[in-house]
This record gives structure tokens, sequence and C-alpha cells, in this order.
């Protein structure tokens, strides 16, 4: 679990995935510098159950550090990254291990996912653009199985360009080598085609898993590009670091075959800094 300021969450987070059904597992918690109570409550829950590794950053290292710091802390043969603001179904650990157990070319496994919370800070004056902005949207929310030639694979994860696939379960070795230790918009969804060389991926049709969409990026894509600290090219056309990206790791040849989809996907970066420009109140 990588967090920074949690504490609205972490107390009831933390019971949740310590009273999963499979239970023979160390939870690390890294705290990347936080300034409200999260330290506190994360060593109130260490002090009851040894199963919690605790680390305390001195100093904050930012999001993709925090999420590889606790990916290589890890030494067993499966790991799941843990949202602070996330809920799981109490069988999600043992459901997706045993599956895994059983199908050894598979590299992940997730459930069916689900929303609560309400996104906040961003505001549509007029209908007309919000029901634009709604039919410009590229893919779906939600992982997709992906099984099959790794063409196929991408195939399946760029039509979806969706990234809850990252909060599966996965063979702890395959995933270390799919990590990406930099930051650009996408990079999630880059770390899913990566870990999809080295198998296929698996969606069991049940629900395990919350995600508070409150927590994610509301604010628009203008100020998510300056965040992530894209060059000036990289904030004008917001999703060119991926598109380059995909260009140099997933085999020219996959690249030209999805060539429309990077064009659209370009295009709809371009939208979202118009809609930001004149839409977004801050």
């Amino acid at each position: 679990m990588p967090v920074f300021n949690g504490e609205s969450f972490l107390e009831n987070r933390l019971k949740n995935i310590l009273e999963q059904t499979f239970f023979d597992f160390d939870l690390i918690i890294s705290n990347n510098a936080s300034t409200d109570n999260t330290e506190k409550i994360c060593k109130q829950f260490a002090n009851k159950d040894n199963r919690i590794k605790y680390f305390n950053q001195q100093k904050n290292y930012g999001v993709e550090r925090n999420f590889y710091f606790v990916l290589n802390k890890s030494n067993s043969p499966y790991f799941v990254w843990a949202g602070v603001d996330d809920i799981w179904e109490k069988d999600f650990l043992k459901e997706t291990l045993n599956f895994l157990e059983l199908e050894k070319k598979f590299v992940g496994c997730i459930g069916e996912v689900e929303t609560y919370g309400e996104v906040k800070n961003r505001e549509v004056s007029n209908k007309k653009i919000s029901d634009l902005i709604k039919r410009i949207r590229l893919g779906e929310y939600g992982p997709q199985e992906a099984t099959g030639e790794y063409e196929q694979k991408v195939k399946t994860y760029l039509n979806r360009n969706s990234a809850q696939a990252l909060y599966g379960v996965f063979r702890t070795g395959s995933l270390k080598k799919s990590y990406i230790q930099k930051l650009f918009l996408g990079v999630d969804l880059a770390i899913i085609l990566n870990f999809l060389k080295y198998g296929d991926y698996h969606v069991i049709k049940k629900k395990f898993i919350k995600f508070n969409i409150g927590g994610f990026s509301s604010k628009g894509i203008t100020t998510s590009t300056k965040k992530l600290g894209h060059t000036w090219t990289g904030r004008l056309f917001p999703y060119y670091p991926f598109t380059k990206w995909c260009f140099e790791n997933i085999g020219v040849k996959i690249f030209l075959k999805n060539i429309f989809h990077f064009i659209k996907l370009n295009i709809t970066g371009e939208l979202a800094i118009i809609y930001d420009i004149l839409v977004l109140k801050k």
C-alpha cells in the first residue's frame, strides 16, 4: 500500500485488507511523508498485526517511486497494489490466487470492478459540451480479459484504454520486469502493455473491487501533465509521451496496425486542453 495523506480512508481500509479470507500475506505500507495522521494510524495497526511491514519516507518521493518502493520490497511469489481508498470483497485474494496457482500461463488476475463516491472539482456549465465529452471519451471503465497473441492483447487494452487492471494480483517477477520508473500520462496503461508480454490476464466474473472515483484526477489534463512533469511538448500534446513509448516498446508493426487509435487518442488530448480552457471552472 503506497499512501500519502490517507487518514480519511486508512483505518477502514486496513481492516478491510486484514479481514481477507486468505490471510497468509505481508502488507507493505510506504507512507510517502504524509502530513496528516497516516503514520499514527499505521503504527497502531502494525503494533497489533505482525503481517504489516511499515516504512515511513522522510521526504515525498513522488507517486511512481512510492509505488515502486512497495513492489521492490516484496519477495513473495505474488503481489498486489492496494489503493488506500479502494475496497476489496473478502474473497478477493483467495479467489485470484487460487486461479493463478492453477493457470500458469496467466501473469495476473482480478475480478470485475465498480465505483463509489463522486468526482470533485469538475463542473460542466453547458449540457451540450458535457454530452460531447461523454461521446468522445476513449474506451470503457474496468479491466478486460486478455489472452492469446501479444498483438491481440495490445489491441484489447488500447481499445479499452482503462488501467484498473493494474490493481489485480500479479506474479511478482513479471510485474517487476514490467514496471516503468517514469511518469507520463498513460504510464499505467503502458505498464499493462508491458506485463502482457509475459502472459495472459484474467478477469473473474465477480465484483471484487470498489474504486473511489472521487480519488481520480478531476482538475483537468493541463494540471495533470504539469504535475507529471511533462516537457512543453508533452503539455501541448498530452498523449505524445505515451504514443512515443508505444512506438518504441510494443513493436513498430503492432503500433502501425493501431495507428488510428493513437491518432484518435492525441486528438482527444487536444480536445481535453480546449475543455480545460473553455469549460473547466477553477
